[in-house]
């Protein structure tokens, strides 16, 4: 058997000073069918600039992927790019060129050489046994909350086996899942957590008892995505509203959360915390500004409206009204009747008393008062009113021309009631009115 011999050879050119790269390791020995990973290390020695940088690779690529294949790196500090040579690539001798340019000027400022030699047996020798293989493919890139498609290719002698997928970040377990493996290809489905950060994961197939592994890269893109709830509690007399924020995506949120409320309403506000407050028309605007973390889900702020006094005022008001209209007129006029009863009529007297209620002097005041049609007057007493037949009865009109404040007249009558009718009678109230 021949041995797998791989050789790493990095030249250093002098394009510029300020960027260095090593790969390692730089030399390694394995069997065919195994594959290996590779770590280029770039650092950026300029203590000022960002770097910027992109790598390609000529050759016969077939066997060899790199990622990223873009990366930028802070002034002294360190970036890394893997390279990944596929179990599959068969017995031979490859040679790589690797290339870092400026991804903006495309200057190149670093290259160096990747030999790989590969010895052994190929599949196709007699008497050897088919080399295992595994396979992982998915979508490159995804959004938090979806659900991908893990495509499992396996070689027939792994086959039945249990896989694990496992989605790591920074080499910390995101989630996992577990398949059994019946048969050469396998679809497995995977969910990528709804608040996972951005950035680049990796997703591994393991074999578990079969010593054989393989990974592929997932970017999670940015989600922006924030919910705002409004929780309202009415109470008897006012309201409590509370505005609560939701981060359903994976990036940090920083936003302004604006309502308005009524000019009415404003007075009667109690806020938490402070807002900042303008006014719009014949509305006030409230604005809070709120930061929420992934995941997070909290309260940005409430504020309760309480109409007890404006309820108080109402009620007093209404007060107020049911005074004024309960209020006495300047000028009354109350009707006193006292019946006597005679033999074949009932005789009845009636006096009026006007009495001017007001602090103020009242003028062209005029009494009236109806007699009805069956009962007749016989006398009037203190001063005689002017008698004016109507179709209800004698209508007795008296002119007081003025009252004082507090002034009160006096004016009385006699009548009877023919046709033998005896006993009392309801008699209409007199009018009274006077120059406003």
């Amino acid at each position: 058997m021949r041995r797998l011999l791989v050789a790493l050879l990095v030249l250093m050119a002098g394009f510029a000073v300020d960027i260095t790269a090593v790969i390692t390791p730089n030399k390694v020995t394995m069997d065919y069918g195994t594959g290996g990973i590779f770590n280029l290390t770039v650092m950026n020695r300029d203590s000022l600039d960002m770097a910027n940088l992109k790598l390609s690779v000529t050759g016969i690529p077939t066997w060899l992927r790199a990622f990223p294949t873009r990366i930028s790196i802070g002034p002294e500090k360190t970036g890394l790019i893997q390279l990944y040579f596929s179990n599959s690539a068969l017995p031979d001798s490859y040679i790589y060129e690797l290339e870092l340019q400026d991804a903006d000027t495309l200057q190149t400022v670093w290259e160096g050489n990747l030999i790989v030699n590969i010895e052994g047996a190929g599949p196709d020798t007699p008497g050897i046994e088919e080399p295992r293989t595994l396979k992982i493919k998915t979508q490159d890139r995804v959004a938090p909350g979806d659900t991908i498609i893990v495509e499992i290719d396996v070689s027939r002698n792994l086959v039945p086996s249990e896989a694990e997928i496992v989605l790591t970040k920074d080499d910390k377990e995101v989630t996992r899942v577990s398949e059994s493996i019946d048969k050469t290809e396998k679809n497995v489905t995977l969910r990528i957590p709804e608040t996972e950060e951005p950035g680049v994961y990796v997703l591994r197939a393991h074999l578990p008892g079969k010593e054989i592994s393989n990974e592929t890269f997932v970017t999670v893109n940015e989600l922006s995505k924030v919910e705002i709830t409004t929780e309202l509690q009415t109470k008897l007399l006012g309201k409590e509203v509370t505005f609560i924020a939701q981060n359903l995506g994976n990036v940090f949120e920083e936003d302004i959360l604006t309502t308005s409320i009524s000019f009415l309403d404003r007075p009667l506000l109690e806020v938490t915390p402070a807002p900042e407050i303008s006014k719009q028309g014949f509305d006030y605007v409230l604005s809070w500004r709120y930061r929420v973390s992934p995941g997070e889900e909290k309260v940005i702020a409430s504020f309760s409206i309480d109409y007890a006094p404006y309820s108080i005022i109402g009620v007093l008001f209404v007060i107020a009204l049911i005074l004024i209209l309960q209020k006495p007129e300047a000028v009354e006029a109350k009707k006193e009747v006292e019946h006597f009863k005679g033999k074949e009529e009932t005789k009845f007297k009636v006096k009026i008393h006007v009495v001017n209620s007001s602090d103020e002097t009242v003028e062209d005041v005029v009494l009236e008062d109806l007699v009805p049609k069956i009962a007749k007057v016989t006398r009037a007493f203190i001063k005689k009113p002017q008698a004016k037949k109507t179709k209800e009865g004698t209508l007795l009109k008296w002119e007081l021309q003025k009252l004082q404040p507090g002034e009160e007249r006096l004016f009385s009558y006699e009548a009877v009631l023919g046709f033998g009718i005896v006993g009392k009678m309801e008699l209409p109230k007199p009018n009274v009115h006077w120059k406003q």
